[in-house]
């Protein structure tokens, strides 16, 4: 694995909280960890291609204090908080653009601790359909403020 980036946010607000250039790479290896202030919502997180925002399936399915199956279309679903509450997290995901049906696809893993000492596991995995590499990688939220450390791997 090859180091792309490593980003320190400290109270970043979205919808865009790091993008990084994934040109050229096969795979791409993401981690996160850090603190989010939800400002009373419940706030989602998500990685998107090349600017893309539509053409994606993604879901999450969640475990622990909170069972729940959701999907999305507008980015690959990475985690999220739950009944509007701050929350501690961790982001693992992966993407593969090595595909003979013109996707990118990707699996992975967050937990988000919340402020009322409800966990939550979620199993994320999502597909982009579209006949493109990989290129700028953002990672964005719905809304809150994130401190955190995002870092980005290519192989």
């Amino acid at each position: 694995m090859q180091l792309i980036k490593q980003f320190d946010l400290v109270k970043s607000e979205g919808p865009i909280l790091c993008s990084f250039d994934a040109a050229g790479a096969d795979y791409i290896k993401i981690y996160g960890s850090g603190e989010l202030t939800s400002a009373g919502g419940d706030r989602r997180f998500y990685l998107r291609v090349n600017g893309m925002d539509a053409y994606y399936k993604s879901y999450i399915q969640m475990a622990g204090d909170d069972g729940q199956f959701e999907w999305d279309t507008s980015g690959f679903y990475v985690g999220r908080n739950s009944c509007a509450k701050n929350a501690d997290f961790f982001i693992e995901y992966t993407l593969g653009s090595k595909s003979i049906s013109n996707s990118i696809v990707g699996a992975g893993l967050s937990t988000f601790s919340n402020s009322d000492n409800v966990l939550v596991g979620m199993e994320c995995h999502g597909r982009l359909y579209a006949n493109t590499g990989f290129g700028d990688i953002t990672l964005c939220t719905t809304g809150g403020v994130v401190t955190a450390s995002i870092t980005a791997y290519k192989y």
